[in-house]
């Protein structure tokens, strides 16, 4: 599918700072898509607070005379150039790009621009008061180009000692898989209450508080509730609830918008989405969100489809084009029509509600969407759903149900969508669920089900394939024709047996089994996914024979080996790879002179740091 363009705004401002850098990958999913590569971010890569740290590509090749005759003889040949151009749109083009360079040419002279970079410049004082980590210290650069005319810096709040798979992708995805959250959260707390206070206290001091605005943010939250992996505490991905905090840029601080209900589970009071704080985002920065983009295929796109800035936050002041109603708060969006076979007939008890509510809904026979989120509906209760054969969607998470309850809904045939998620629901009564061939999403956090138990249920009771179980848990992703292109196991019980399962998914180009069962014996299944780009193997039982399996992936581009138990004598087989152009093999120990021979096989090849032995 599409990349949507990130947030970064290069917006031409006189200096020759690059308008959007990206600080330690701070927005790894952004890209500018059709927007082009100019208005891709400038990357910063490495840790600002390790002696030695540079900015790649800031040094020119040469002495400042050599560059200077080297843009002296471009300029030449520009004018020879520009004599041959008479359309005005070519005209603009050059003109567009000589900009380009003269920026770059700033930057490699080591002119105002390259300076903002260097902030050994600022006093030690200083330094230590955003922290001696890489967190602190990426905050103090960030600084620093806004000052210097930057116009959107982003940041992947890193701390030191807490990685993900592949170590390059730092930051707070807390999977009981990952680590220890009460240990991390004891050394990351303290560094993000310095840096982030750092931040603020300077900004203020240097009056830019109504000029920057600063964000602190996640794509989601994190699941109420701790789960445990193999008796490791952590928390996994929450989409109903999150938090941000937002800074100045004009905006009106010293406010709570919004509550959760009493677990941190979903919205009580005030419920708001990404989409408002985008918008807020961009009327503090002068962007109007209401603006649509034509594509190279001349589709239109707009900046946001939908949301309002939050009202709380921008007081009077309202983005362009951005109708207001009488009592000051932002004109509502219309709801979306309602497409064929959306559901039209549905009831929502709120929590707590009893089976007597339930029986006394009226109609209930006839609804399509029955929602008993955090209720006191027990099995006793649950048995008026028998009568609902047109229901679609059930959401059970949160309530008194257990097996017993499950063989009422055997015959909802028509069911679509079911979560189970926190209830006293285990495996030994997922058969009862036999008849519901329609089932296409299924949840169940905070239960003892597991993938496989699932996979039972498709596969031998069902006739399914296992790839609707993973689709139907979140667990896959298919394209715009339903073939299947990515599966994302990691970190589940899914083992050699599962991955024989999988068939032979031709269309499948990324295949995510980091921290699962799969082992060795199991490994010779990829190699009948022969599109596969991507693999992440990292944290898995497999050694130098898995090697030799994935050295017949003939299109793989991306493979995480972490925390494996490779040698060097399997970076012998990934010779054979010629579209290799990442490979993670962190905290492995290895012969230098293997993985420089690979380097020279595969000069494209990039490798992440490792173990020399």
């Amino acid at each position: 599918g599409l990349k949507g363009p990130g947030r970064g705004r290069p917006v031409a401002n006189g200096t020759a700072l690059p308008q959007y850098i990206d600080i330690g990958k701070g927005l790894h999913r952004g890209g500018p898509a059709f927007l082009g590569p100019v208005y891709g971010p400038f990357q910063v890569s490495g840790d600002p607070s390790k002696p030695g740290f540079v900015v790649q590509n800031l040094e020119s090749a040469g002495t400042a005379t050599r560059l200077l005759d080297r843009q002296q003889m471009l300029r030449q040949l520009d004018r020879l150039t520009v004599e041959r151009v008479s359309d005005v749109a070519g005209l603009e083009q050059l003109h567009a790009v000589d900009g380009f360079r003269q920026q770059a040419f700033d930057l490699l002279s080591g002119g105002a621009a390259a300076r903002a970079f260097d902030f050994t410049r600022e006093p030690t004082r200083l330094r230590e008061r955003y922290g001696n980590h890489m967190a602190g210290q990426q905050c103090l650069l960030a600084r620093r180009l806004v000052e210097a005319g930057a116009g959107v810096v982003a940041i992947r709040y890193s701390p030191d000692g807490r990685g993900d798979y592949d170590r390059s992708m730092i930051g707070w995805d807390d999977h009981a898989v990952h680590g220890n959250i009460f240990e991390v959260m004891r050394q990351r707390g303290p560094q993000v209450d310095q840096s982030v206070s750092a931040l603020i206290e300077d900004l203020d001091d240097r009056g830019m508080t109504d000029e920057v605005l600063v964000v602190l943010v996640g794509e989601f939250g994190r699941t109420p509730r701790i789960h445990i992996h193999k008796g490791c505490p952590g928390r996994e991905h929450w989409g109903p609830s999150g938090c941000a905090m937002l800074f100045g840029g004009g905006l009106e601080m010293g406010q709570v918008i919004g509550q959760t209900n009493d677990k941190g589970e979903r919205p009580a009071e005030r419920p708001l989405t990404y989409q408002d704080l985008l918008a807020t985002i961009y009327q503090a920065m002068g962007v109007d969100s209401e603006h649509t983009f034509i594509n190279h295929v001349g589709r239109p796109v707009p900046i946001l489809p939908s949301g309002q800035p939050i009202s709380e936050l921008v007081g009077s002041r309202t983005r362009p084009g951005t109708a207001r109603r009488g009592d000051g708060k932002p004109t509502s969006l219309k709801a979306p029509k309602r497409l064929p076979g959306s559901l039209a007939k549905t009831v929502r008890l709120a929590p707590g509600a009893t089976n007597a509510d339930l029986r006394a809904v009226g109609n209930l026979a006839q609804m399509e969407s029955v929602t008993l989120e955090d209720t006191q509906v027990d099995d006793e209760g649950l048995g008026v759903i028998k009568a609902c054969l047109g229901l679609r969607q059930l959401r059970l998470n949160g309530s008194q149900i257990t097996d017993a309850g499950l063989a009422h809904l055997a015959g909802l045939e028509k069911l679509e969508e079911l979560n189970l998620s926190f209830t006293r629901i285990t495996a030994a009564s997922l058969h009862q669920l036999k008849s519901l061939t329609r089932l296409r999403r299924l949840a169940f956090n905070g239960t003892p089900i597991s993938l496989p138990d699932v996979g039972r249920l498709f596969i031998q009771q069902q006739g399914r394939p296992l790839t609707d179980a993973l689709l139907a848990m979140g667990l896959a992703d298919t394209d715009d024709n339903g073939n299947v292109v990515a599966v994302n196991v990691a970190g589940t019980s899914f083992g050699d047996e599962q991955l024989k399962q999988l068939g032979s998914e031709e269309t499948l180009k990324e295949l995510h089994i980091a921290a699962t069962q799969v082992t060795d014996a199991g490994m010779e299944e990829v190699t009948r996914f022969s599109s596969l780009q991507r693999l992440f193997l990292a944290k898995c039982d497999v050694g130098d024979r898995a090697m030799q399996h994935v050295s017949r992936l003939e299109k793989l581009e991306s493979l995480n080996i972490y925390g494996t138990k490779i040698t060097s004598a399997a970076l012998a087989h990934l010779a054979r790879l010629e579209k290799l152009r990442i490979l993670y093999i962190t905290d492995i120990k290895l012969e230098a002179t293997a993985v420089d021979r690979l380097k020279q096989k595969l000069p494209q090849l990039t490798v992440t740091d490792y173990t020399a032995v």
